[in-house]
């Protein structure tokens, strides 16, 4: 479909002539993210469809919806009283009706809670027991045979095992790579699996660097294929040497030989 406006335009447009009216933020920020997914495509039925425009949820419905889900999980509120974690009926709630804000959905369930339950009691308003490991368990682990070196084998698990062999796009269509890309990239690297870590040279790695490259040249040496130290470049009036020989030093001290910097 041609001549479609800029997307917040759109936004703006259904906003402005009451269709976007709800209070609930859930309602818009559907609208504003899921719109993204359609846009190539939409015209006004489907924004309507897809988005929730105009919708409206009158109290009764919503009443409904929570009481049927507390219903079906009486017997555990009654178990486990106000250390029940509502969250877990909030998810329920938002998968049958999710043009609902959220806080909406958190205030019923507590108030239906609150009468079912009655007002909180001494033990209610103490802090739930920490479950305590089984002493057997801590026997094992002390009882466990050491290997010639010293470690315990339980240690000794492959930790690549947790990265997975396959890496899935996200949804979005926009986010995925077309097939032509693929098979370019396929020619490119002779079929080899290439990842990069691309870290920007204006200060010290930190806890969160350790772990992007954890997947990134875990998830290539696990396939068979290599990883790249690219040094980003965004920013090159606060990027130093002294930041790219400590970057280069803590990559290497951690295990990790890329293949081209």
């Amino acid at each position: 479909m041609g001549g479609l406006p800029p997307m917040g335009s759109w936004m703006r447009r259904w906003i402005f002539v009451g269709k976007l009216k709800e209070a609930s933020q859930s309602l818009k920020t559907n609208a504003n993210m899921q719109v993204k997914e359609v846009y190539q495509e939409i015209d006004d039925e489907a924004f309507n469809k897809y988005c929730g425009v105009g919708t409206t949820v009158t109290d009764e419905e919503i009443n409904k919806i929570v009481d049927g889900i507390l219903h079906s999980r009486i017997s555990e509120i009654k178990e486990r009283r106000y250390q029940f974690k509502t969250g877990l009926l909030l998810q329920e709630a938002r998968e049958q009706m999710r043009f609902v804000d959220g806080k909406i959905f958190l205030h019923k369930f507590d108030e239906q809670i609150a009468e079912i339950l009655g007002p909180k009691t001494e033990a209610d308003l103490k802090p739930p027991k920490k479950v305590k490991q089984k002493k057997e368990k801590a026997k094992a682990s002390k009882s466990a045979p050491e290997d010639p070196k010293g470690v315990a084998p339980a240690t000794q698990a492959d930790p690549l095992v947790s990265i997975p062999s396959v890496l899935e796009a996200r949804e979005l269509e926009s986010a995925k790579n077309s097939p032509v890309l693929v098979e370019k990239q396929k020619i490119g690297s002779g079929g080899k699996i290439v990842c990069r870590f691309p870290p920007e040279p204006n200060g010290y790695l930190h806890i969160g660097h350790a772990k992007a490259m954890f997947l990134d040249f875990g998830y290539a040496k696990k396939n068979g294929g290599d990883c790249i130290l690219r040094f980003d470049d965004t920013n090159p009036e606060a990027e130093d040497v002294e930041y790219i020989n400590a970057i280069i030093e803590m990559v290497e001290w951690l295990g990790h030989k890329p293949a081209k910097i």
